[in-house]
């Protein structure tokens, strides 16, 4: 995923996404930043049970899928789901303000200045 802040920033490796469960529950989920959706600003990030999440950071580069908002996390596919060429994606939960925090402790070269996206 690109975006700018005070310089151009890259954000990829393992990161924390900090979901809002109910009021005042929060669950992180450990992720991996896969990519992006090209042409797009939604980012593709995969958790440690195999769960498919698309997520758009506050500061992309570009616009992000329709339909969608900054910081917000959507769950595209759970574990065991597969895609065929035909399937129609929905979103099976979406989550408003989820930050995305980078892992200090991965072997990520890549940073942004606060640690959250």
């Amino acid at each position: 995923m690109l975006g700018w802040g005070y310089r151009f920033i890259s954000w990829r490796g393992d990161r924390t996404l900090i979901i809002n469960v109910a009021h005042h529950i929060k669950e992180h989920i450990k992720v991996v930043v896969l990519g992006c959706i090209a042409g797009t600003g939604t980012g593709v990030l995969i958790d440690y049970d195999q769960r498919v999440w698309l997520y758009n950071p506050p500061n992309a580069v570009d616009q992000f899928i329709p339909g969608t908002s900054k910081k917000q996390a959507s769950l595209a596919m759970k574990s065991g789901d597969f895609m065929q060429k035909d399937t129609v994606w929905r979103f099976v939960e979406t989550y408003l303000e989820s930050p995305l925090k980078f892992d200090p402790e991965s072997d990520s070269e890549s940073s942004d200045d606060d640690g959250i996206v």
